[in-house]
């Protein structure tokens, strides 16, 4: 069972959430922005039981709710019906795992738009989880939209979006968009240090500062056997790259295309979080802040020839490629301008230090 008490961090949207239910100042739909990883599907699936739930019903119904009462109660046949996944009146639109496709129009109405005219199977409301919202097509959002302006009272519409600013603004301005927050660093590790005993402190320091206030970021890392051998591949790759002919670069293109359908953001940032290390060291010289500490040895080399301009251009192109890829640049172009950036970065700079010398 989702319940807010479950959820890590996000306490002002809860604090939100639970009080429109208890003063019954519900909106007829909702947007929850946030990246990946952020939490999202998980309060939406709070928000949603804690609607259904039979208990909160009766409880807002005398008058006498009040906000820190508002939980599900685990019992009523609606909250064992959620648990399931079969409770009727929460329907949940999600697409395919492929990345790539968008949710047409045939989608939308198919699923949502002709579906929430039909009263509530059991309970008093109808509420629809609509996962990856910023995929919706033009023609989808517009066919929404008079579902927005004039929705039945018994339904609550959920949105679930990377970035809300690509839906748009006619949808946005009929819902009340909510902001993920990010989790502290501190309230983070002291989660997943309860959540994953097995796990060393260095592994959890690293799933901190990698989730980047993401806690589904950072427990997928933690839960996931592959993410440390893609780890090792980032740190396996960058190490070589100073000593590496451009084409020699470019056959790590192999080694992304191998990530690119689930793992490449990951990829990109732990690329990036090395890179921003040599930067760091290089200013700072200061090992503690590092967050590869136990590659001191190359790090400090890479520093050390490589100039700030050339790392920031590193940086900067992790973002670049990033954005390109979100727009379904091709990957092969996205990713070998990004390889010869990384060459041109660090060999092109060993290169002028060696003139130099």
């Amino acid at each position: 069972m989702s319940s807010f008490e479950d959820i890590c961090g996000q306490e002002n949207i809860k604090t939100y959430l639970t009080e429109a239910i208890s003063t019954g100042k519900l909106s007829h739909a909702y947007i929850f922005n946030g990246e990946s990883g952020s939490g999202k599907k998980l309060l939406a699936d709070a928000f949603a039981e804690t609607l259904q739930c039979e208990h909160v019903e009766e409880l807002v119904k005398s008058g006498n709710a009040k906000a820190e009462d508002i939980k599900p109660c685990g019992k009523c046949h609606s909250c064992i019906q959620a648990e399931a996944g079969s409770n009727p009146d929460i329907i949940r639109i999600s697409c395919d795992a492929d990345a790539k496709k968008s949710i047409g129009v045939d989608d939308i109405r198919e699923k949502l738009i002709n579906d929430i005219v039909i009263k509530p199977y059991e309970y008093d409301r109808k509420v629809y989880i609509v996962e990856d919202a910023q995929r919706l097509t033009a023609q989808a959002q517009n066919a929404l939209l008079k579902t927005l302006e004039e929705p039945p009272e018994y339904a609550v519409i959920i949105l679930l979006a990377t970035n809300a600013d690509i839906l748009l603004d006619t949808i946005r301005s009929r819902c009340v968009v909510i902001d993920m927050e990010d989790v502290p660093g501190e309230l983070m590790k002291t989660y997943l240090q309860e959540h994953f005993p097995d796990k060393s402190e260095s592994e959890i320091e690293f799933a901190v500062i990698f989730a980047d206030g993401k806690l589904g970021r950072a427990t997928d890392y933690l839960s996931n056997a592959d993410m440390e051998e893609l780890k090792d591949s980032v740190i396996r790759f960058v190490k070589k790259v100073p000593d590496m002919a451009l084409y020699e670069t470019m056959t790590q293109l192999r080694e992304l295309d191998s990530y690119k359908i689930n793992r490449l953001e990951d990829y990109l940032d732990i690329l990036q979080l090395w890179y921003r290390d040599v930067l760091m060291f290089k200013s700072t010289r200061d090992m503690n802040s590092l967050v590869f500490k136990s590659e001191i040895t190359d790090i400090s080399r890479q520093a050390q020839n490589a100039s700030y301009e050339g790392l920031n251009k590193i940086i900067e192109g992790v973002e670049v490629i990033k954005l390109r890829l979100a727009a379904n640049v091709n990957f092969d172009i996205a990713a070998e301008l990004f390889l010869i950036t990384i060459h041109e970065g660090m060999v092109n700079c060993l290169s002028e230090a060696h003139e130099r010398d």
